[in-house]
């Protein structure tokens, strides 16, 4: 078996598993964006304050898109999930690499539906209750969120596979304060980010969401070779 045939199989039969979950995704992501539609403001002059707590939203939430909400997501302190799956996985002829890119392929589609879902939410409520944005700009946006949240995902999945449950815990403390670092500095300088991306997109400069795409595939491919390593070398108890 090849290592995209078995992706795919472990890919699929972590996709059955995680179905319902799907259902606890969908109801919260409708929740995000009909909480946020009142914050939109497709004039541009909203409050700095507004554009604050847009950004942090799109800047912590989005790269958990790619994320199941099952009872293990909440369990990696606990419980190393992904330890006992590696572990389960050697005693199979399944490859590191064929591990690694079912993994990888999970996210992706998961945060495909998600980000699809999210942003034509939002799209259709404001279209509904405010004016209706550009759709050309807008989808421009949502590519950009979409790179974005593909980099720092895959980063996520770094520390998932390669270390245990309760460093993959730990570490994603440094990730949110640096989050919050980087939107407080933002809101320090006088401009939002979220307004910037919009307003750089609404000038023509596509190079902006393209790079993002562009540099999420090359993070995805790049991520795929290290954590293969990584995982390779891994010691399981």
């Amino acid at each position: 078996m090849n290592t995209w045939r078995g992706a795919l199989h472990i890919f699929k039969n972590d996709m059955r598993k995680d179905r319902y979950g799907f259902i606890f995704n969908f109801l919260f992501y409708t929740y995000i964006a009909a909480a946020l539609t009142p914050l939109i403001d497709v004039t541009g002059e909203g409050t700095d304050k507004i554009y604050l707590y847009m950004d942090i939203v799109y800047i912590v939430l989005l790269p958990n898109m790619g994320y199941v909400m099952t009872h293990d997501l909440f369990r990696y302190w606990f419980k190393d999930i992904f330890g006992r799956k590696l572990f389960f996985y050697r005693t199979l002829p399944i490859l590191p690499g064929q591990i690694v890119a079912a993994r990888l392929m999970h996210l992706l589609v998961t945060m495909l539906l998600c980000w699809f879902y999210f942003f034509a939410l939002q799209y259709v409520l404001t279209s509904i209750f405010y004016e209706t944005p550009n759709l050309a700009v807008y989808i421009g946006k949502a590519l950009f969120w979409l790179g974005y949240a593909i980099i720092v995902s895959v980063t996520y999945v770094y520390w998932e596979l390669c270390y245990s449950g309760k460093v993959f815990a730990i570490i994603m403390l440094p990730y949110f304060l640096a989050f919050g670092l980087f939107v407080y500095l933002c809101y320090a300088s006088g401009f939002s980010f979220i307004l910037l991306i919009n307003d750089q997109i609404v000038q023509g400069s596509w190079w902006i969401p393209i790079t993002a795409l562009l540099a999420a595939a090359a993070v995805i491919w790049t991520g795929w070779k290290v954590i293969t390593i990584k995982v390779k070398a891994r010691v399981l108890n």
